[in-house]
């Protein structure tokens, strides 16, 4: 009780005697005093072993208060002179940084403390967008102990990952839910703490962290995270696996998908989220997103608009180019390793698509002709048209949609004007039933969203010209 009342003295005075009796190990540049008195080894090495034992046995969450307020504290200017009031002294913001460190990097609980104690009273609405910023600033700060940053991210990285993963679980439906996330989350963490506090304050941080640390974090984080969504595509090399009662191979789980749906939803929806995050991580998975999206309205599934919550912001921040190769592959992709399918406990999982012939539904040969062209690619289409069209319509974007239009009235006339001569019976069937959904695409469009889709000059001029051909 008596340490409790006077821990923040016992710090003060622990950290001035490892500083003047000479404990400072030679690495606190730029001190403020004269070289300190150094009375002997052994009473330096008492000093450091007192102080370290206070910060091992100490409550975390008192001793973070404890050096923040020695960091934050102030003295008026000399009176003669006056002035500004003087900061801590260097050789304080260095130990004092030192320590807490000690504290952040703790495993399973450092950032957590960390988290608590900045936010610790404040509410979801309360926490303001500086606040948030001066959190990430001091999780994301490199201490001049580490070698590297890299070295520093591999400490609080898996703590923002747990995190992270806490917060996805406690969102999950009921039925994929598989152990009291939720309680043990409140159970670590003070009373007066809001969990909605916390986990935007955990989002935010992977902002800063995502776009601070690009390549550190595409492999050991953003390639995790979307492993299940981007096991739809050909070039995927996920091993398959049998459901519970083993009636089905999967790519990916119910789990597994809902997770990465979930945490992509928290990264990028709780905070404002700057376009090229948005971009960087749904671009990748952006026609799997919507294979999810399309079988979810047929299936009526909750997932549905959860997903969508996702890709309307990403194709209406996205550059146009972007945007009109996403929308090209989301319709006509080339044999997708995946499709989306209802699971036992009525979840939607990922399993391997059926292929028949020697080739994949779809695939081109480099004889053909169309392939040469690029068209081989967009043989079948993978996703129901008019649920396609209804999406292109809650875009409102009449740019991005009628610059997609004058894209497939190209690519009919130019499938069009293939010689059907020069290849097989199957490859010629290919390309009439290529030809026959781009049709049917553009019919829809035109039959749905009308006059809305052409509003540009450039648009019409290519559209009249199409029409002449």
């Amino acid at each position: 009780m008596l340490t409790h009342r006077y821990l923040l003295d016992l710090y003060a005075s622990l950290l001035q005697l490892v500083h003047y009796c000479g404990a400072c190990d030679g690495n606190d540049a730029n001190n403020d005093t004269d070289p300190p008195w150094f009375p002997s080894p052994e009473r330096a090495g008492r000093c450091i072993a007192a102080l370290d034992h206070l910060v091992a046995h100490t409550d975390p969450f008192r001793s973070l208060e404890c050096l923040t307020a020695l960091l934050s504290t102030t003295r008026p200017a000399p009176a003669p002179k006056g002035g500004p009031p003087i900061s801590p002294p260097a050789w304080l913001r260095q130990r004092c940084g030192r320590y807490l460190t000690r504290i952040i990097t703790r495993p399973h609980q450092g950032i957590k403390l960390l988290l608590a104690f900045m936010l610790d009273g404040e509410a979801d609405e309360d926490v303001s967008p500086a606040r948030l910023a001066s959190v990430a600033r001091l999780t994301l700060a490199i201490p001049s102990d580490f070698a590297s940053p890299a070295a520093y991210y591999d400490l609080i990285v898996p703590q923002l990952r747990e995190l992270l993963d806490v917060a996805v679980r406690c969102r999950l439906p009921a039925h994929l839910q598989t152990d009291t996330t939720t309680a043990t989350l409140r159970a670590e963490l003070p009373a007066t703490l809001s969990e909605a506090a916390l986990v935007r304050a955990t989002t935010f941080i992977w902002t800063k962290l995502l776009l601070k640390a690009p390549r550190y974090c595409q492999e050991a984080v953003v390639a995790p995270l979307l492993a299940p969504l981007r096991a739809y595509y050909p070039t995927s090399t996920s091993p398959l696996t049998q459901t519970d009662d083993g009636t089905h191979p999967v790519l990916a789980s119910a789990l597994e998908i809902q997770h990465s749906v979930v945490a992509l939803r928290l990264l990028l929806l709780t905070n404002d989220c700057p376009p090229a995050l948005v971009e960087r991580l749904l671009r990748p998975v952006a026609e799997s997103l919507y294979a999810l999206y399309d079988f979810g309205q047929r299936s009526r599934t909750v997932q549905a608009p959860e997903v969508l919550d996702l890709l309307l912001p990403f194709y209406r921040l996205v550059s146009p180019t972007a945007a009109l190769g996403a929308l090209r592959r989301t319709v006509f992709m080339t044999a997708p390793a995946g499709r989306y399918a209802p699971s036992a406990e009525g979840g939607v999982e990922l399993r391997p698509r059926h292929r028949s012939g020697g080739n994949a539904v779809g695939e081109g040969t480099p004889a053909d002709p169309l392939f040469r062209t690029g068209l081989a690619s967009y043989l079948t289409a993978t996703v129901d048209l008019n649920t396609f069209v209804g999406f292109l319509d809650q875009l409102k974007d009449a740019t991005l949609v009628g610059d997609y239009f004058v894209t497939l009235l190209r690519e009919y006339t130019l499938a069009s004007d293939v010689h059907m001569g020069d290849a097989s019976d199957e490859q010629d069937l290919d390309r009439i039933q290529m030809s026959l959904t781009v049709m049917q695409l553009i019919s829809l469009m035109t039959e749905r969203l009308g006059p809305a889709i052409l509003q540009r000059p450039g648009q019409i001029i290519e559209f009249a010209n199409g029409a002449l051909e």
